[in-house]
């Protein structure tokens, strides 16, 4: 008999973003988790985000508890990194970002609290971030989770919707 490991949870998500300052690299926004197993209800959070610019914040994120190791890893799970491999992880090290990734705008989002529920009655965390590659042509944002003490590599996967107040991102999975 072959035990294997359960299967990652998954749950869909919706990503509001509310303010972009791309003076100072700065991007907040609201995060949705709907259906989490075993929670009546949808769980909110509020989240602030750093834009990779190059001016304003590097590639290496240099808190959170992640290592240059950690994000080397991370950045490059990203669909448009892996097409160009002889790109990374040059950023890291740089001054720009490569052309070829010019196309994408790279991110750190943070969840700062829980809006509407208290934390201890979810089961979830908030204490890691997400690095965020979203791609300037399609809206498309893909995610990875890093938090040292849960799952690795969970992923975010949004695709753009129009919901009468601008843009929004829905309906994607988190496992």
């Amino acid at each position: 008999m072959h035990l294997g490991s359960p299967p990652p949870e998954q749950w869909d998500v919706g990503v509001e973003i509310q303010t972009v300052d791309m003076k100072h690299g700065k991007v907040t926004g609201l995060m949705k988790a709907i259906n989490v197993p075993n929670l009546p209800h949808t769980v909110v959070t509020c989240w602030g985000g750093e834009i990779v610019d190059f001016v304003n914040y590097m590639p290496l994120t240099d808190k959170w508890r992640a290592t240059s190791s950690d994000d080397s890893r991370h950045w490059s799970m990203f669909t448009d990194v892996q097409s160009h491999p002889e790109t990374w992880p040059a950023p890291l090290r740089g001054k720009r970002m490569p052309q070829v990734l010019e196309d994408c705008i790279f991110m750190r989002w943070k969840e700062m609290s829980f809006v509407n529920v208290r934390a201890r009655e979810t089961g979830l965390t908030i204490e890691g971030f997400y690095y965020v590659c979203m791609n300037r042509k399609t809206g498309a944002i893909d995610g990875v989770y890093f938090d040292p003490s849960t799952q690795p590599f969970q992923r975010l996967t949004l695709g753009v919707e129009n919901s009468g107040r601008g843009m929004s991102f829905a309906s994607a999975k988190s496992c």
